[in-house]
């Protein structure tokens, strides 16, 4: 609720849009996608630290990835994966709501010759003004979805290259 307050203290003038409670929606999925994301790389750097990747006075004997360890990073790609797949239909909504909008704009625009008013065409105009913002502000969500699905995918590769490492049996050289 206090997210959604200030968003209307924000911007008063877009209070009565028809696209206001989209642009709420969109507010308000973006702000818990990245505080998803944030979590999980928090979750990831736990799991990185109790892998013991970054160590470099690791035995062999502690090197080993157990089923419990292979539980939990299993769970945590299943989940990031998820959340990118997550953050993608969000984005695909938000793009359908764009072409939407700039439809319905296009089509209050079509109708500016016909009216006589000059109120009238001030309030189309103020609409078709508003409606921008709001496609405006849709774009900059959708290129922060993005950034989360690719700092989701870099988690899950991350994670996937430090079981690769602690699970690797130790090289051999010759002459060692």
């Amino acid at each position: 609720m206090e997210k959604i307050q200030h968003l209307l203290k924000a911007s008063p003038e877009v209070r009565a849009h028809p696209f206001l409670m989209a642009g709420v929606f969109a507010e308000l999925q973006r702000d818990r996608v990245e505080d998803l994301v944030r979590s999980k790389e928090s979750e990831l750097d736990y799991l990185l630290i109790n892998l013991q990747v970054y160590r470099v006075d690791v035995s062999p004997g502690t090197r080993e990835f157990g089923w419990t360890k292979n539980q939990h990073t299993s769970l945590f790609r299943s989940e990031v994966k998820n959340l990118e797949e997550e953050a993608s239909a969000i984005k695909d909504e938000l793009e359908k709501m764009v072409r939407h909008m700039e439809r319905v704009a296009k089509s209050e625009e079509a109708r500016m010759p016909a009216l006589v008013q000059q109120e009238e065409r001030e309030a189309v105009q103020d609409f078709v003004a508003k409606t921008e913002r709001f496609v405006a502000r849709f774009g900059e969500i959708c290129t922060e979805l993005n950034s989360f699905m690719g700092r989701c995918r870099m988690a899950s590769e991350e994670l996937t290259f430090a079981r690769e490492l602690v699970s690797a049996p130790e090289f051999h050289w010759a002459g060692r």
